[in-house]
């Protein structure tokens, strides 16, 4: 047993080098107590990308608060990191058969910007911190490069988040489970397996995540390792976007931008192209944006993609209102943001009066009929399935005639003369009425305004009354009239 830990803590001197000091004693090795490492995908993503970093830990999305202790491959050792000099020197000094697997958890972070550590208590937590740090995980790595950078060879055995052990025979089982399974999981192989490398056509044997990494590399050694792009949402009426490339100062090649699967152009300086992509989305939801380079020096298609979250676009819309005095006539005037970019409808109790926007009127004079109405604005296309509007209830109060006429006596005899007087009776017609019996129709372009009546003893009650559009329930206007 004794040769065995000697054997062990010489490859843990080699693995840290001068990074710390090794001593001839067994208490290398932390007993049990000192924490159980836990195998983590994550740790050894993070691990590869700080080896693809050139920035300073302190510029790094976040820092260990050391001492951390790492576990690895080999026969189940495991070595304390005291600072980020003694990490870099781990990281460069691993391989295939002796390469960092895992971590003791709970330990502790520093995010940057900030001063209070954070700890990290299992894998999950660590998943998520890399997430926010939009950092890739395994499971976004092995999708990007699966059929670009290696192939499977089936059948290969996956457990899933719940542990159960579930036989892949083919790409499409492959998807099937991974669909199946939470946007968080990271796919747990069963080592070993073995993969076609695309590039040689050579079958090698992957025994562990750090494996999967070195096929990686190798398919993109060549490739330009700044391949990135910005996002700017521009057009949001039309769910319109702009991506910029960023590309290393001596590209010079071509590449493809893809929306999903879809190829929509190709750009770079081999085709003239002015690295800017301009796009409408048909619909909200979430895309994959990528850009995707080959050339004879990148025999593999390297994707950069990003996750687009394309909000719907629903204005914020509304309308101002007023009454023309003495009238039931309104003037309605629509006004936000957007207005001149898109087309919507002006309806009034549910019937679509107009159209307004950037082909129609944004200013509706409407005539309504006493009562209440529902006067709306509304905007609905394939940027708001939903749709979206703004309404105001309107009351319209009845506008009545202010009638009234002039009775004088025809002498000393019991008869009467009528004289209609009030505004607007020229454009009316109205009902003389005498004890609530019809006498005549009068007003309007062709009446005369005017009734004579004679009596026989008595009391009357002489109106005139009328119904107009503006006032459905109708007005009148009576005098009292006594014959002795």
């Amino acid at each position: 047993m004794k040769s065995k830990l000697i054997y062990i803590h010489v490859l843990v001197c080699l693995f840290l080098g001068v990074a710390t000091s090794c001593v001839n004693d067994d208490s290398i090795f932390p007993d049990e107590t000192e924490g159980t490492i836990t195998p983590s995908i994550s740790l050894v993503s993070y691990l590869d990308f700080i080896k693809n970093s050139d920035a300073p830990e302190t510029q790094l999305c976040f820092q260990f608060v050391y001492p951390i202790s790492l576990g690895l491959s080999a026969n189940d050792s495991r070595v304390t990191i005291e600072n980020y000099d003694a990490l870099q020197n781990a990281i460069s000094n691993q391989s295939l058969n002796f390469n960092i697997e895992g971590i003791a958890y709970p330990f502790q972070i520093i995010e940057r910007g900030s001063a209070t550590p954070v700890t990290i208590e299992n894998e999950d937590v660590f998943l998520n911190v890399l997430r926010e740090c939009e950092i890739p995980n395994f499971r976004e790595d092995f999708e990007a490069y699966q059929n670009n950078c290696f192939e499977l060879k089936y059948p290969v055995v996956l457990f899933s988040e719940a542990g159960d052990r579930t036989d892949i025979a083919s790409d499409e089982a492959l998807s099937q489970f991974l669909a199946s399974q939470p946007e968080t999981y990271q796919p747990l192989f069963e080592f070993p397996i073995r993969v076609t490398q695309l590039n040689t056509q050579e079958v090698v044997e992957v025994t562990s995540y750090f494996g999967f990494y070195r096929l990686i590399e190798a398919c993109t050694a060549g490739c330009p390792s700044e391949l990135s792009f910005t996002v700017e949402r521009t057009n949001p009426e039309v769910l319109g976007y702009r991506f910029e490339a960023i590309l290393p100062q001596d590209f010079t090649e071509a590449y493809d931008w893809f929306v999903g699967d879809r190829v929509i152009e190709r750009d770079g300086p081999a085709v003239d192209g002015d690295n800017i992509l301009e796009f409408e989305f048909d619909t909200p939801g979430t895309y994959f944006v990528c850009i995707k380079y080959q050339s004879p020096t990148c025999t593999q298609e390297i994707p950069f993609c990003q996750q687009i979250v394309v909000e719907e676009f629903c204005p914020i819309m509304e309308f101002t209102f007023e009454q023309e005095p003495g009238t039931t006539s309104y003037t309605f005037v629509a006004d936000f943001e957007f207005i001149d970019r898109i087309n919507y409808e002006w309806s009034v109790d549910d019937v679509v009066i107009a159209t307004g926007g950037q082909n129609g009127n944004n200013t509706i004079l409407q005539d309504l009929a006493p009562g209440l109405h529902n006067v709306c604005i509304k905007y609905e296309n394939n940027t708001c399935p939903q749709g979206t509007g703004f309404c105001r209830e309107i009351r319209v109060e009845p506008i009545c005639p202010d009638l009234f006429f002039i009775a004088e006596q025809d002498g000393t005899n019991p008869a009467y003369n009528f004289f209609a007087d009030f505004a607007g009776m020229n454009d009316i017609t109205y009902n003389w009425t005498i004890n609530g019996e019809f006498i005549e129709t009068d007003g309007g372009p062709d009446g005369d305004n005017t009734l004579f009546f004679q009596f026989n003893p008595g009391t009357y009650q002489v109106c005139i009354t009328t119904e107009t559009p503006d006032c459905p329930n109708g007005v009148q206007f009576c005098e009292e009239i006594v014959i002795n």
